[in-house]
């Protein structure tokens, strides 16, 4: 019976128009965006993103972004794995089982700008020079573009963690799908 309930429940955002909640105050332009803040010793932050939709991260190298003057420090997916526990996506339909991903990628990348580093600076274009100095060898794997590709016998294979609710039992693979 739960199935069927979660079928009528997605079905009502399915092919539907869902309306937005947070869109008024955008368009009307009474929102105030994090670029309009600015306190002082505010510090910006910088993301590297992988150009690849799905490769092994064989190493990285952050020592001359480090050593750029105005970087405050640098993180990679190696260093924050332990501390911060994976993200799921920001939109979730009730009863949806979602993946949990690494907030940034450590030994694989998933999709295509997906986070690998993140350098923390006195002001923008100082984290953005920065990146420039990264190195990042990749193994670029391959990929599947469409649904009836994940399907097929050899398909790209993708470990998740999927969850419903807390204490929900998981699937331990599903099939990686990717966009050119």
């Amino acid at each position: 019976m739960k199935n069927i309930e979660q079928t009528n429940t997605l079905s009502r955002y399915v092919g539907q128009s869902v309306r937005r909640q947070e869109d008024f105050k955008f368009i009307t332009g009474h929102a105030q965006y994090v670029d309009d803040i600015s306190p002082r010793h505010m510090l910006s932050v910088a993301i590297l993103r992988s150009p690849y939709a799905h490769a092994l991260v064989k190493s990285i190298d952050v020592e001359k972004a480090r050593a750029l003057p105005g970087v405050v420090a640098t993180y990679t997916g190696a260093d924050l794995k332990e501390q911060v526990k994976g993200i799921v996506p920001n939109w979730i339909v009730p009863g949806m089982k979602v993946a949990r991903r690494p907030v940034l990628a450590y030994d694989k990348v998933r999709f295509a700008g997906e986070g690998i580093v993140v350098v923390v600076a006195e002001e923008l274009a100082i984290g953005y020079d920065a990146l420039d100095l990264i190195e990042v060898d990749y193994e670029p794997l391959d990929v599947v573009t469409n649904a009836e590709q994940a399907l097929e016998p050899g398909a790209p294979i993708q470990l998740c963690v999927l969850r419903s609710s807390p204490g929900a039992r998981s699937r331990p693979r599903t099939p990686a799908i990717s966009r050119r």
